[in-house]
């Protein structure tokens, strides 16, 4: 990062990123029955490079501020999976006449020994993505610096993202588990190609007032403005994915309107501080690249939420304070997997289908126990289930109301324990304990489904010696995380792509290590 203030009043920030990580799979299997264990019988990992440059100009004129940013973001990435166990048991005569012929008839010698061939390549295979985004966002934005009871930002936002997705059923070698160069066709048993362009603009403002130096009224909109365009080709065929070749196709979406949001806070005492919010919030809706899917219904609109929240901000005592807050969230026109209804539902597709109602509850308590010794603690209730079915005249997905939202735990809870004391006149010991709580949480929604998994809830301790110089110049510290090497898992899941096995991905074991910092 560089700053340049060339004049008193300006200042303009220039900076770069760069990340490049190359990982294996953090993802294991349940039924192994050893933790960080998988049946793996084809490679999987993560290859990412992520470049992103920014701008940013900040002129004061007096009583106005103006803020300009523009921010590019480069990203090129390869997830590969294993996929192997989707094939499994399907290389049979029975497979053959399902898969190769769509059950017609009995597949004949030929037929057979050819579908027995392939299918018996892809029982080691992987999805290899290689995909790229591009995006360019950039905000003009101006606001009041005076020392009026009235305040105001004014701004607009623009954004052109270009997501380009080609999803390949890659062979690899039965040997060794390592995948077969993507060069050579004849490794390619899948090939689709799925091209989503979003272009979005914003112009928004937001208004407040201060009565009586205790009272601040606050009212902002937001008017969005959105195109998306998706298009797609299958190259490559695959009768286990039920898909042929065809050609590119491509459709669009288009949407806009407002959102909203009010907030009053009350400073009633120096140390007591309540507010009241209510904000608007939405997800662009898109396109749906199915094959042979009617018109009508490859469109999907926004879906948007209200939350509504109630909060005090405390100082209980020097040194002690203390936040609350409970909230409320109605999602609206949720965008769900769904199948088409009625007679030969045959499409599935991304469609707006149900609703949800969350309410929840945090508090956060911070004590200064001695100059020395501090303490942090946190803990969190949510309660997200399904307001209605997820059943609508077009569609139906699996949810039914009443059913807790995916992956959402009731629970949560932390807390830190953080000790700092001079030694000698430049340095710090630091000592450090960290703990937290996270709640149970289910990967679907319906209780009766098949690939239903529960994500169990798990505690976990981390903890950290070492020093610091006094102007957090320099640090040096021995960690350990996980203490009790306990196996907290964060995701959880099934599906036919892993033949109904439970795959999980966890935080790490017992890891025990050194850290080093330098600040410049």
């Amino acid at each position: 990062m560089v700053r340049w203030t060339p004049v008193e009043d300006l200042t303009i920030d220039l900076a770069a990123f760069y990340e490049k990580v190359e990982t294996d799979s953090a993802r294991w299997i349940q039924e192994v029955g050893i933790p960080y264990v998988t049946n793996g019988r084809s490679e999987s990992g993560n290859y990412d490079e992520n470049k992103v440059y920014s701008g940013t100009l900040k002129y004061d004129f007096g009583p106005v501020a103006m803020t300009a940013m523009t921010a590019w973001f480069d990203r090129k990435r390869t997830a590969v999976s294993d996929v192997s166990d989707t094939f499994n048991g399907r290389d049979t005569a029975a497979g053959c006449q399902r898969y190769l012929l769509a059950n017609a008839r009995a597949c004949t010698p030929t037929e057979l020994s050819g579908y027995l061939t392939s299918t018996r390549e892809i029982l080691t295979s992987s999805l290899w993505q290689p995909q790229t985004v591009k995006n360019w966002v950039s905000e003009l934005r101006f606001n009041s610096t005076n020392d009026s009871p009235f305040q105001w930002t004014v701004g607009a936002f623009h954004e052109k993202r270009d997501t380009v997705v080609r999803s390949t059923l890659l062979l690899a070698d039965p040997n060794t588990g390592w995948l077969l160069s993507p060069d050579d066709p004849y490794n390619i048993r899948y090939d689709r190609t799925i091209n989503d362009y979003l272009r979005q603009t914003a112009v928004f403002a937001e208004l407040s007032y201060e009565l009586f130096d205790q009272l601040t009224l606050t009212a902002g909109t937001r008017y969005y403005n959105f195109k998306k365009t998706v298009g797609g080709r299958i190259d490559v065929g695959q009768i286990h994915y039920s898909s042929r070749p065809t050609a590119y196709t491509e459709a669009t979406s288009k949407e806009n309107g407002f959102i909203y949001k009010f907030n009053a806070s009350w400073k009633a005492t120096d140390g007591l501080m309540l507010y009241a919010q209510a904000a608007q919030g939405f997800r662009p809706g898109g396109v749906n690249q199915v094959i042979g899917l009617p018109a009508a219904l490859a469109g999907y609109s926004s879906d948007s939420l209200w939350n509504y929240e109630l909060g005090a901000k405390t100082t209980l005592a020097p040194g002690v304070y203390l936040n609350l807050a409970g909230y409320r969230i109605d999602w609206t026109d949720m965008q769900v997997s769904a199948r088409t209804s009625g007679t030969g539902s045959v499409f599935g597709l991304i469609s707006n289908v149900g609703s949800a109602r969350i309410y929840g509850a945090e508090a956060e308590l911070s004590v200064r126990i001695t100059p020395e010794l501090s303490f942090n603690g946190n803990l969190g209730f949510t309660d997200a289930k399904l307001a209605e079915d997820q059943v609508s005249e077009i569609v139906v997905a699996s949810g039914r109301k009443g059913d807790r939202l995916v992956a959402v735990p009731r629970w949560t809870a932390g807390a830190s324990l953080e000790y700092i004391k001079p030694v000698g006149d430049t340095m710090d010991f630091l000592g450090r304990v960290d703990f937290a709580h996270v709640g149970n949480s289910y990967s679907t929604l319906s209780a009766t489904d098949t690939y239903r998994r529960e994500n169990p809830p798990y505690q976990m301790v981390n903890g950290r010696i070492g020093l610091q110089g006094q102007d957090n110049a320099w640090s040096a510290a021995l960690f350990v995380n996980n203490v009790f090497d306990v196996v907290a898992i964060n995701s959880i899941g099934s599906s036919s792509n892993t033949g109904g096995l439970t795959t999980v991905q966890s935080l790490s074991p017992r890891t025990i290590g050194l850290t080093l910092g330098k600040r410049f």
